[in-house]
């Protein structure tokens, strides 16, 4: 095998990268592998040309190197990606009056002798003017949080705060 060979080789063994933004330091190198390529190719190769030797050499996708070379050249520094922050949930979001309203809510239904369906909560919810407007998805995830659960008894479905309630 020649040297010319070696080299194919191993442009073709480039494992694909994992997919995630690019860090700033990953930035600063394909800017740099880009630039030093440009320099070492003659003035007739094109820029996408340029881009998918690069890319391909490093694994990344050819456009990924234009948008980073683009970016670069605008700014001088390159950005990193911003932290992931946790998303508050609905549970986190409502207060303690809320949570005791809803409860009520729930209570209401025992006390009168029903059975607390998903539908007729959130309808005395929605219908409250004090209270925030819940879709059926944040009241079910509320309630749960609340330590309410569904348990199915024959072929109704109950809403129960602890076992020993069982209608």
């Amino acid at each position: 095998m020649t040297d010319n060979d070696n080299v194919n080789m191993e442009l073709l063994d480039v494992r694909k990268r994992k997919r995630r933004p690019f860090s700033s330091t990953e930035k600063t190198l394909i800017y740099n592998t880009y630039n030093a390529l440009r320099r070492s190719c003659p003035l007739e190769t094109a820029n996408n040309e340029v881009a998918r030797n690069v890319g391909q050499s490093m694994g990344i996708h050819w456009k990924s190197v234009l948008s980073i070379v683009s970016e670069l050249s605008v700014n001088a520094e390159p950005s990193s990606p911003k932290k992931k922050r946790p998303r508050p949930t609905a549970d986190q979001k409502i207060d303690e009056f809320t949570k005791c309203a809803l409860r009520r809510k729930v209570y209401f239904y025992y006390s009168n002798n029903e059975n607390p369906t998903l539908d007729k909560i959130l309808s005395k919810i929605n219908e409250d003017v004090d209270l925030p407007i819940f879709s059926r998805t944040t009241l079910h995830r509320i309630l749960k949080a609340l330590g309410f659960k569904y348990t199915t008894t024959g072929t109704k479905s109950l809403l129960l705060v602890k076992p020993e309630i069982i209608l």
